[in-house]
This record gives structure tokens, sequence and C-alpha cells, in this order.
């Protein structure tokens, strides 16, 4: 378990500084609080509600295995939720490229 964890740790660092400029950048600077405040509730759900998932398979048993394969089943499903937000992402600009280029 502790490959798992340290990828993750690895992700979030080399993730979180370009997604909260990404989030961000567009904000007009008036409204910059209150998008920071927005994007850091938002951050703090997705954790929250990562704990939510992870505690209810686990049904808050101390017992490892079944811990671990609770840990393994919610880093499958952040792992799919973030492949898909990147899918997404990506065909946003693909199509926002094709629809710039055309005549």
């Amino acid at each position: 378990m502790t490959a798992p964890v340290v990828l993750i740790g690895f992700g979030l660092g080399m993730v979180s500084g370009p997604l909260a400029d990404l989030s961000l950048a567009r904000a007009p600077h008036e409204d910059a609080g209150s998008a920071s405040g927005l994007f850091n509730t938002a951050i703090h759900l997705g954790i929250a509600l990562t704990a939510v998932v992870f505690f209810a398979i686990t049904g808050g048993s101390p017992d490892g295995a079944v811990n671990r394969d609770a840990f393994v089943t919610v880093l499958r499903w952040v792992g799919g939720l973030l492949a898909l937000s990147a899918l997404l992402r990506l065909g946003a600009r693909v199509g926002n490229r094709q629809l710039v280029g055309c005549p």
C-alpha cells in the first residue's frame, strides 16, 4: 500500500498548483477571493466525500484486509474520475482548436 500512497502524494503535488491556476485564471480580480474560497471548498468537499465512500465500504472496521480493499476501491474510483476529467478536458481543447481554425 505504500506505492499507491506515494503516487497519490506525488500526483496531488504535481496537480494542485496548476489546477488552482487553471481554475482561478479567468476569475475577475474583484471576485478572486470568492473564486478561491469556492475552489478550496470544492477540494475539501472532494476529500470528505472520498472519506465517506471509504468508511461506507469498510463499515468502520479496524480489519486491515477490509481497509486495504476499500482503499483500492476508492483509489480506482478516483483514478477513473481523474482519467475521465482529463479526457473531457482534452476533448474540449481539441474541439476549441477545430472551431477556431474553421473558416
